[in-house]
């Protein structure tokens, strides 16, 4: 009987010492590191340049053409950071678009739009505009939780694509 006795006394304290499910603190992993398409320094000029993979965006008011694909990447150049913005539709639908405009938590900025690269394959078109940023803007989005941008007919969330990329491209360049 002491043995079984025993045996119960040491699984009690066994199931004692055992933290329960409430108890558990979960740790979330960390989120994915900030993945680069260009990180160097040009030999012959001594600019910093600086540009992030693209991360896809939702777009949240629709023209036509209907975007089909948006993606965002971070660009730094020789101090100067812009928004990257590539665009897949069936035919033209930022052309000639001067300005970009941003809700940063709901505060106004503007941005100038200069076309990056256009490319026709297949029944689609391709189209990529960098966003200059100025140095506000880019402190008020390093900070902000939400970023909304209007670029001609078309409004998207941009607030993932940004968030960790604008902070990593900061923190490399300054």
């Amino acid at each position: 009987m002491a043995p079984r006795i025993a045996i119960m006394f040491f699984l009690i304290l066994l199931i004692a010492e055992t933290p329960s499910l409430a108890q558990v603190s979960v740790i979330p992993p960390d989120p994915p590191e900030v993945e680069f398409l260009q990180n160097k320094t040009d030999e012959f000029t001594g600019e910093r340049i600086v540009q992030t993979k693209p991360v896809d965006v939702v777009v949240e008011e629709q023209a036509k053409p209907v975007i089909r694909n948006a993606s965002v990447s971070i660009f730094h150049n020789d101090g100067t950071r812009s928004i990257v913005l590539s665009t897949r539709s069936s035919t033209w639908a930022l052309l000639n678009v001067e300005k970009a405009y941003f809700l940063v938590d709901g505060e106004r900025h503007e941005g100038k739009v200069v076309q990056a690269g256009t490319e026709t394959r297949g029944p689609g078109v391709g189209e990529q505009n960098a966003i200059m940023l100025k140095p506000e803007t880019v402190k008020k989005i390093v900070d902000a939780e939400t970023v909304r941008m209007k670029i001609g007919r078309y409004v998207l969330d941009v607030s993932s694509a940004v968030d960790k990329e604008m902070d990593a491209v900061v923190d490399i360049t300054e």
